[in-house]
């Protein structure tokens, strides 16, 4: 590898392939996430991209005793975006796990 692509990598990064997100998904944060509830129709869409972005880059683990749900995964990434909400370009770039106990 010629030292400009190794020095282009370094800094070009490319927005990453996000699963899509489950109208599923929607129907339980609205019925367990009063914040969501509050929304309207354009910044759910939003608060949506933003915890499926939390989802694909962070790992939510739990010990050998506790079964790690997908309602699990969704309060965590609630949990995550409602405080940095008034931030829209915020992303937890450090964090690459978050880890249930019981």
């Amino acid at each position: 590898m010629s030292i400009f692509k190794f020095i282009k990598n370094l800094f070009v990064t490319t927005a990453p392939v996000l699963p899509q997100w489950q109208p599923q998904w929607s129907q339980y944060l609205n019925g367990h996430v009063s914040f969501y509830r509050t929304l309207n129709q354009q910044d759910k869409l939003i608060f949506e991209q933003r915890a499926n972005l939390f989802l694909h880059t962070t790992n939510v683990e739990a010990g050998d005793q506790v079964d790690v749900t997908q309602d699990d995964r969704l309060l965590v990434a609630a949990s995550a975006i409602i405080p940095v909400w008034g931030f829209p370009n915020w992303h937890y770039f450090n964090l690459k796990s978050v880890f249930l106990l019981r």
